[in-house]
């Protein structure tokens, strides 16, 4: 049996297609739009040039902003609990 590589995005892309909360209707074209950009990813010098739908990068935007809130408040818990404590 072979395995095939599946790219992040491609799971992303396909769990939005089901689901139908996604569905906008007219600013459906302008969701399915193709966009390229140029990343660097941490720890490289060099530049990688990434393509996805509209929604699929308002999607990871939206997931890192989540990310980031859920870090910042996990830490404020654990830093206002550790001074409790001492």
């Amino acid at each position: 049996m072979k395995f095939q590589k599946i790219k992040p995005l491609s799971i992303i892309a396909a769990c939005m297609a089901t689901n139908p909360t996604y569905s906008t209707g007219s600013n459906e074209n302008v969701a399915n739009k193709e966009i390229c950009k140029k990343i660097r990813p941490t720890g490289t010098r060099s530049m990688k040039k990434t393509c996805m739908t509209q929604r699929g990068s308002d999607e990871i935007k939206k997931r890192g902003q989540y990310a980031a809130r859920t870090s910042q408040r996990l830490s404020l818990q654990h830093s206002l609990s550790g001074n409790k404590h001492r």
